[in-house]
């Protein structure tokens, strides 16, 4: 990643925080946490304030979900409608991961 001055020279994609789920035609979060992720039409500052209370929202105890992984787990999500992350790992231990995408249409 290039060293940048200000986020808004980023050159990345420019997307709405806020989509409707195709088949429940909610609304939902489109975000990740990125290092040049502001939003757009804002000040900076104004923009890291903003995502600063979301994250502190979203991540709140009682609305996260951590799997403790045990041999043979297998979880889905829906991508549209669920922010995810990994949690630091032990890089001396097997880890293997498959991942699948179903194509479907682009969310509004």
């Amino acid at each position: 990643i290039p060293d940048i001055d200000d986020v808004r020279d980023w050159n990345g994609p420019l997307h709405p925080i806020i989509r409707i789920h195709l088949e429940t035609k909610r609304k939902c979060l489109f975000l990740g946490r990125r290092v040049h992720a502001y939003i757009d039409g804002m000040s900076v500052e104004e923009s890291e304030e903003t995502l600063d209370e979301i994250w502190q929202h979203t991540t709140q105890p009682e609305l996260v979900w951590t799997q403790v992984w045990e041999v043979g787990d297998l979880i889905l999500w829906d991508n549209r409608c669920v922010m995810h992350r990994r949690d630091p790992f032990d890089a001396s231990t097997r880890r293997v991961m498959h991942r699948t995408q179903l194509k479907g249409e682009r969310p509004c």
